[in-house]
């Protein structure tokens, strides 16, 4: 094969518009890209005409929640490729200590995104997408199938290691499934309303929590300030929910099956139905 190669220093907004389901939203700045050209020879049969493109990202910030976010001085490597095609294009995406994804445009345009994310904090990400004050579109998303493993996630207290995550937006929302040894079981999400809730059907939920004392506790304690694991669940970031779990594990005590049901108000949350039953507690509540 033929290889051209050529450096360039780009601002990010033009870089990404080689990837048109990734939105540059919080992106900013330029930094050095080496773009490369593959070009087959005539004897390799089937082979295609490949782009690649790297960088080490310095001078480019990222505003976003982790893994993502990085500050204009830090280096972070970052490589995609794609074959240059008249019609559906694939692309492969790394970026370190973030991701590693395949994203695959189908032939009715949209997009399958397949591989590996690090780390997915998801009450800062639901908290960062709340702050945007933006009304999600009554369409379907660019992406609209995903099939990943997550290697560590976190939802205040619930912590998964090698989450699975296989999820379709077949029409109206998102519905998918959910599987590690944490977490099991299926969701769907709507379009936002109070009327179409987040529902999650699980077999097991089990969660690991031990407080930490922070703020006037800990002074009235004497003990040093210590990030909590709700320390970033804003409850105005939280949808209408409804959660069923099969089986409810917490700090090792099986505690039977478990409801919750919630909706939100200007100020957070509402729980109108709260029940946990098994043969150790049988717990009711709302507030």
């Amino acid at each position: 094969s033929t290889l051209i190669q050529t450096n360039g220093n780009f601002p990010i907004s033009e870089v990404i518009k080689m990837a048109p389901a990734l939105p540059p939203l919080g992106l900013h700045g330029t930094a050095d890209f080496l773009v490369e050209v593959d070009l087959p020879t005539v004897t390799d049969n089937g082979a295609e005409t490949l782009l690649r493109v790297s960088s080490n990202l310095e001078g480019i910030g990222i505003d976003l929640p982790q893994p993502l976010g990085k500050s204009a001085t830090d280096n972070r490597a970052l490589h995609f490729e794609m074959p240059i095609r008249e019609s559906a294009t694939a692309m492969q995406i790394k970026y370190e200590q973030a991701f590693d994804l395949s994203l695959l445009q189908t032939e009715t345009g949209n997009f399958d995104l397949n591989g590996t994310l690090y780390a997915l904090p998801v009450s800062q990400w639901t908290g960062f997408i709340s702050s945007l004050e933006i009304e999600l579109e009554k369409t379907a998303p660019p992406i609209t199938s995903l099939d990943l493993v997550i290697k560590h996630s976190t939802l205040g207290p619930v912590e998964a290691n090698d989450l699975g995550l296989v999820a379709n937006y077949p029409d109206t929302g998102w519905f998918g499934y959910l599987s590690s040894e944490t977490i099991s079981g299926s969701f769907r999400i709507p379009q936002s309303g109070i009327e179409n809730p987040l529902m999650v059907e699980l077999d097991h939920l089990r969660i690991e929590y031990e407080p930490e004392h922070t703020g006037v506790i800990a002074d009235a304690l004497d003990a040093p300030d210590a990030l909590d694991a709700l320390d970033y669940v804003d409850p105005r970031s939280i949808p209408a929910l409804k959660l069923t779990s099969k089986a409810f594990t917490f700090n090792e005590a099986e505690l039977g099956s478990a409801v919750l049901s919630a909706y939100p108000i200007k100020e957070g949350l509402i729980f109108d139905k709260l029940e946990v039953d098994g043969d150790l507690v049988s717990l009711q509540g709302e507030g």
